[in-house]
């Protein structure tokens, strides 16, 4: 089982080469996730764009993609939008090799929540970052610098998907070809 983690960058990339998803990723050898994180940053999305709302939507639906959130007590002050943890039934605990990554790399995050996302700076590349050291992440934003090009340096699937545009067979192999999941079988979230 291969586990495979969205970019809320990713999906533009997505929609413009029309993957399907569902026929690219069998849900007998593939786990589609979105970190909580990114799933913040989806509501975010303006309904003036339309498409790109249908289009992630069908997808969630139709092709079984879940939200991987982490474990933790939230503030019953913070507002349910603007909570990035799960309590129980809800959060899968924070594996040791991605909890390390997180406390060695919270610089990069900046400081104030941003409004519409509830995210910090950095965050959500953070905790896609940190899933790519056992898990695929596929992104449109790989920077020089950051949690993704950290996680990069250490080993982690991190995968520009624009690439695939140069790539002569399916995404599906150009996912598996690109960045292939160490050891055997996924380890993300169950």
């Amino acid at each position: 089982m291969i586990d495979i983690h969205i970019d809320s960058c990713a999906w533009n990339v997505l929609l413009e080469f029309g993957v399907d998803l569902g026929s690219e990723f069998p849900t007998d050898s593939f786990r589609l996730w979105i970190p909580r994180e990114i799933e913040m940053e989806l509501a975010a999305i303006p309904s003036a764009k339309a498409e790109l709302l249908t289009f992630i939507r069908d997808a969630v639906a139709r092709c079984g993609v879940k939200v991987d959130v982490w474990f933790g007590f939230c503030d019953t002050d913070t507002q349910p939008e603007a909570r990035k943890v799960g309590g129980f039934g809800e959060g899968r605990w924070v594996s040791k090799q991605e909890w390390e990554f997180v406390d060695a790399n919270r610089r990069l995050i900046g400081s104030g929540d941003r409004p519409k996302t509830h995210l910090k700076k950095n965050e959500a590349d953070l905790a896609l970052a940190a899933r790519s050291l056992s898990a695929v992440v596929l992104t449109a934003d790989v920077k020089p610098a950051g949690p993704l090009a950290a996680a990069r340096s250490m080993g982690g699937n991190v995968l520009d998907i624009r690439a695939y545009r140069a790539f002569p067979g399916s995404f599906r192999d150009f996912v598996i070809t690109a960045a292939p999941v160490p050891g055997e079988g996924g380890s993300g979230p169950p």
